[in-house]
């Protein structure tokens, strides 16, 4: 009895651990972050300002970057299909300088999306064209503000979703 019992216990475990494959949508997100919470999963330090564009929030995300880049980035995927994604944000940087948003595949990041953001005051943004991750490859999404010159960018509203 008691063999019976821990057999139907692992049989009920490994039916729970079976993975959906969700199917995705055009416009779906796979992405998304006004940065609200400060709880995001991107490497280096972020520093969250009390900044944000019509229905960003109350927060947006601050990088003070200079020449050693990238300044903030998180990892995405990978997935279980193929997928054709765009990206945008929301951003604003200081006058006369320049930030970026740049989305590229891991395994070759000559296959990217960037965005340049130019301006004072907060503008939406969006990528030229869209990109096909790979079914199983990880793209990286990089924040960079500035280059040889320290600037502050503010990104918000950031999104990655299923081309249309």
């Amino acid at each position: 009895m008691k063999y019976l019992l821990i057999t139907s216990i692992l049989a009920f475990l490994c039916l729970g651990c079976e993975t959906d494959n969700i199917p995705l949508s055009a416009g779906d997100f796979l992405y998304f972050n006004s940065f609200e919470d400060g709880n995001d999963s991107g490497t280096f330090e972020a520093t969250y300002d009390k900044d944000a564009p019509a229905g960003g929030g109350d927060y947006s995300l601050l990088i003070n970057g200079g020449c050693i880049v990238p300044h903030y980035e998180v990892g995405i995927g990978p997935f279980s299909q193929e997928i054709e994604v765009k990206l945008s944000t929301w951003g604003k940087t200081m006058e006369d300088r320049s930030g970026s948003l740049i989305l590229y595949l891991l395994n070759d990041p000559s296959q990217y999306l960037s965005i340049e953001i130019t301006t004072p005051e907060w503008q939406a943004y969006e990528a030229e064209g869209s990109m096909v991750i790979p079914a199983g490859e990880t793209a990286t999404l990089q924040f960079i503000s500035g280059g040889l010159i320290s600037v502050a960018t503010h990104y918000d509203l950031v999104e990655i979703r299923l081309a249309e």
